[in-house]
């Protein structure tokens, strides 16, 4: 697992522009739930609204 942050914000910032973060999967059934967790993690770190978070973990849009 490694970040690539192009700024790093204090703990409980949001950052600002873009930032990127990844990290390798095993292409098995286990990883989405791998995955989810750690963006939740990222995203929560970076201040994300709980709304936000949970459309970028599920993969979909609150908005039409």
């Amino acid at each position: 697992m490694t970040s690539r942050d192009l700024y790093v914000p204090p703990a409980g910032a949001a950052p600002v522009g873009e930032a990127e973060y990844t990290c390798p999967l095993p292409h098995i059934p286990e990883a989405v739930r791998t995955m989810r967790h750690r963006a939740r993690t990222v995203l929560g770190g970076w201040a994300m609204p709980a709304a936000t978070t949970d459309d970028a973990v599920l993969g979909w849009s609150r908005t039409p």
